[in-house]
C-alpha cells in the first residue's frame, strides 16, 4: 500500500492522502487533485518535492503550471530537504502503522483516511505550530488576519 500526501507548510495540515497499491503518478495527481478541491493553492503557490518520477512526469508537470503552481525539489539523495513530509511520514508509521495487524488490504487505506484528517490534522499537536494541531493553528491564523480596504 503506498500513500501520498500533500502538506500545507504553513499550518502543518494534510491536504490530499490518497492511498494505491502501486505508487504512480496518477496517485500523486489524485494526491494534488484532492488537496485542489479541499483547499484551492493559488498561483504562486510553491510545490516541493523529492525527484521521484512521479513528481517530474509530464502530466504532473503540466497539471502544476496549469494551476499556476511552481514546482519545487529536493537535491538529489537529499531526503532531509524535505524535512515536514519525511517528519509525517515518520509519525505515521510509528503511530498507526507499526504494531498494528490489519486482516485485509482494505484496512490499511481505511486507517490512513481516518488517521489522518481524524487525529493528525484535528488532534496532534505540533511543536512548530505552538503546540496546537493544524486545524486550531489554521483557525487561529486566520482569524488573526483582518482585510483593510481603503
Amino acid at each position: 500500500m503506498y500513500l501520498c500526501v500533500v502538506k500545507d507548510i504553513l499550518t502543518g495540515e494534510i491536504l490530499g492522502q490518497p492511498t494505491s497499491e502501486r505508487m504512480k503518478k496518477e496517485l500523486v495527481i489524485k494526491a494534488f487533485l484532492n488537496a485542489q478541491a479541499r483547499h484551492p493553492l493559488g498561483y504562486d503557490t510553491i510545490f516541493h518535492s523529492d525527484r521521484g518520477s512521479r513528481y517530474t512526469s509530464k502530466e504532473f508537470m503540466v497539471l502544476l503550471a496549469n494551476y499556476g503552481i511552481q514546482q519545487s525539489f529536493s537535491r538529489v539523495a537529499m531526503p532531509c530537504d524535505n524535512t515536514r513530509a519525511e517528519s509525517f511520514f515518520a509519525s505515521f508509521k510509528k503511530e498507526r502503522i507499526l504494531f498494528n495487524v490489519f486482516p485485509t488490504s482494505a484496512d490499511p487505506a481505511f486507517a490512513t483516511f481516518t488517521w489522518t484528517p481524524g487525529f493528525y490534522n484535528n488532534i496532534r499537536v505540533q511543536k512548530h505550530l505552538g503546540y496546537i494541531s493544524p486545524v486550531h493553528f489554521t483557525k487561529s491564523f486566520f482569524h488573526q488576519i483582518r482585510f483593510v480596504v481603503a
